[in-house]
């Protein structure tokens, strides 16, 4: 049979293949794209984290706005107190183990073998009640906006299942649609 010619009274006309672009195909590949786009975005980060030895954190106060908004992640490497000047961000322990704090230096003195460092947040209009004693500092290399609030929700319960269930949907987005599209090309014969 020829392809443009009218079909005869009775007969079936084999419709000619054409590229679906169902909502299906779209969705699947969507997702696709989106966890590719997403792994390779982690992989790049871990391996320059791993490269430069720098350490992430996430943001999660606005005493440095507007210069590191909440939900940033930083990265910093860890120099010694020595190398640091008034003006660099750094990361130090907070006395007591209550966590991290990154602000600004104001001073810095060299101080029975170690250095008593005097931060300040941007945001803050006075400095930190009591100036940190360190021989380390993580110094700030990078700061990437929004980041931290993503980083920051993978960590949840939810953040963790969401993850799991984006992988097993392209896992099965990765088959749904082509185990049907072969076999129906198979089951097609011409006339």
């Amino acid at each position: 049979m020829t392809i443009g010619l009218p079909a005869e009274p009775g007969t079936r006309r084999e419709a000619v293949s054409r590229p679906r672009f169902s909502l299906l195909r779209m969705l699947r590949s969507g997702i696709l794209w989106l966890a590719a786009a997403l792994g390779i975005a982690s992989i790049v980060l871990f391996a320059i984290c791993m490269i430069f030895q720098l350490r992430p954190q996430i943001v999660v106060s606005g005493s440095m706005e507007p210069t590191i908004p909440v939900g940033s992640m930083i990265l910093a490497t860890e120099v010694s107190a020595a190398e640091i000047a008034p003006g660099d961000v750094v990361t130090v322990d907070r006395p007591g183990g209550r966590g991290l704090v990154s602000h600004r230096v104001v001073s810095i003195e060299s101080q029975n073998g170690g250095y008593s460092i005097v931060l300040k947040g941007d945001a803050n209009e006075t400095a930190d009640p009591e100036p940190y004693l360190v021989s380390t500092v993580g110094k700030l290399v990078v700061s990437l906006p929004v980041v931290g609030y993503v980083a920051a929700a993978l960590k949840t319960p939810i953040g963790i299942g969401s993850v799991v269930a984006l992988l097993i949907l392209v896992f099965v987005l990765g088959f749904v649609g082509r185990s049907g599209a072969g076999s129906s090309r198979r089951g097609r014969t011409a006339n």
